[in-house]
């Protein structure tokens, strides 16, 4: 919407939402077809919740079909049902910064915000988390190394520098009451 009204472009809601909708698909078939990697250290963070059973929940505004295009795309190194849920823009009324999806998440996880960790790589995000009052740890990621990451409690370089440099933190939170 917002590109339609820089361009001046009057496209209408329905042509907006048709357009999105196909550059949605084109890209999950490309992250399909080309595969995706996992950003270091992911798959052993996954691994290490799972060995103590700490629970993980997959907290985003984007898509589903992204999120399944992601998981596909990974070559199982990614399954879903690793996570006690997923929650996406499907679920709210309202993206981040706004903390609504991180709220909701509390909520299903039965968990105070300080019992958490979230785990992001924009700062819209971070802020989002924040906002709920969930304790942040940064890993910027290719397109978000430029922004400012200062407001997030921990940041690292990677999942995997924070696993190598931090193993203690994930300990530290009680996930008794989840």
């Amino acid at each position: 919407k917002r590109l339609s009204e820089e361009l001046e472009a009057r496209l209408t809601e329905t042509e907006i939402a048709q357009i999105h909708n196909r550059k949605t698909d084109l890209a999950c078939q490309e992250i399909i077809a080309n595969g995706i990697p996992l950003r270091a250290g992911v798959r052993s963070l996954l691994d290490q919740c799972a060995s103590t059973q700490t629970p993980v929940a997959f907290v985003t505004t984007t898509y589903m079909p992204n999120v399944d295009a992601i998981a596909r795309g990974s070559r199982g190194e990614l399954d879903l049902s690793e996570f006690v849920f997923v929650l996406t823009t499907e679920d709210v009324t309202r993206t981040k910064p706004d903390p609504e999806v991180f709220r909701l998440a509390l909520a299903r996880l039965g968990l105070g915000a300080q019992d958490c960790l979230a785990i992001e790589d924009s700062e819209t995000s971070i802020a989002a988390a924040q906002a709920a009052g969930i304790p942040t740890l940064a890993t910027p990621g290719s397109f978000t190394r430029g922004q400012n990451f200062e407001s997030a409690e921990w940041q690292f370089g990677s999942i995997q520098d924070f696993l190598v440099t931090d193993p203690a933190l994930l300990r530290e939170l009680d996930y008794s009451r989840a």
